[in-house]
């Protein structure tokens, strides 16, 4: 009994060592084989049954030889169910640490496609790599995922959204010119205009800010006098929505009217201006225009972009 239990060490160590390394250069020498193929070879457990020379050449008792095979054999198991796994299935590991045995069909930037390692489920899955931790390969090979910082990912949606917006911006119609009419009052006056706007610049500072001229004819009707007139103004809309701030100046030149009108002999030239609220679709031909100017007063205005 005193020499029982170093030959039963010595014969454990011996036959888990010999069919380990065993193992290990069969699956080298078997990568890039089908599964059918490496399933047709069982290295382990050929290794198991002829290492019983172990126990002859030590000279073990029966008693020994049993003990020493029971104790060795869940190892033996495990090292065959290792192999197998290695060699037919890629394993996920999730951030949470859960494993999930797969056959990964393709890895991009940000996704991972497998199907289920059992043969007979063909159904095609995908996982974010945000959730994955790291991943092994069938072939040995170990990738750790790499995960990005808030500000690499807030970085990243900074551009996507600069990009959609110009791809937005390229596809998107623009008009140019337009064409409106405004009617005024204001107690005992009032006037009717009609306009031709060109846009000169589009969408600047930031798409907030767009620059137009203008030219209008019109009349304005007073409590005892009348007048046509001919103004040319220069303005700025704000806002790249539907919504839109725009304030213009320029000048008015009034002439013509009735006789008893002051200007009647001797025509004026005015500032004028405008300040109001304007509603435009970017993608939109309607427009329509509210606020206070001179020669219009309290305008309503509608009118129509190509």
């Amino acid at each position: 009994m005193k020499l029982f239990y170093p030959k039963w060490i010595f014969a454990s160590l011996i036959i888990f060592c010999t069919a380990l390394n065993a193992t290990a250069a069969h699956h080298l020498q078997q990568k890039g084989k089908t599964s059918n193929e490496r399933r047709s070879i069982l290295p382990v457990r050929e290794i198991y049954s002829n290492s019983q020379f172990f126990f002859n050449e030590a000279k073990f008792t029966e008693t020994e030889k049993n003990s020493t095979i029971r104790s060795n054999e869940s190892t033996l198991n495990l090292i065959e169910h290792r192999v197998f796994v290695q060699e037919e299935c890629d394993t996920i590991i999730l951030n949470d640490g859960k494993l999930i045995k797969v056959k990964i069909i393709n890895s991009t930037q940000n996704l991972v496609n497998y199907t289920k390692c059992d043969d007979s489920d063909t159904t095609q899955y995908t996982l974010i790599k945000d959730e994955i931790k790291a991943i092994q390969y069938a072939n040995g090979k170990f990738e750790f995922v790499k995960h990005k910082s808030a500000a690499e990912t807030f970085r990243e949606e900074q551009v996507v959204i600069k990009e959609e917006k110009e791809t937005a911006k390229r596809t998107e119609k623009i008009f140019n010119n337009a064409i409106y009419g405004s009617l005024g009052y204001a107690l005992i006056a009032g006037s009717g205009t009609i306009y031709y706007e060109r846009m000169l610049k589009q969408n600047r500072l930031e798409n907030n800010i767009s620059f137009f001229t203008k030219i209008g004819i019109g009349q304005a009707v007073f409590w005892d006098a009348d007048g046509k007139y001919i103004l040319g103004q220069l303005g700025v809309l704000t806002g790249n929505k539907n919504s839109h701030f725009e304030t213009s100046l320029g000048m008015v030149y009034f002439y013509g009217g009735s006789e008893k009108n002051w200007h009647q002999n001797n025509p004026l030239t005015l500032l004028s201006g405008s300040v109001g609220y304007r509603y435009q679709k970017p993608s939109s031909r309607f427009i329509f225009r509210a606020g206070a100017a001179w020669p219009e007063m309290v305008y309503l205005s509608i009118g129509v972009r190509f």
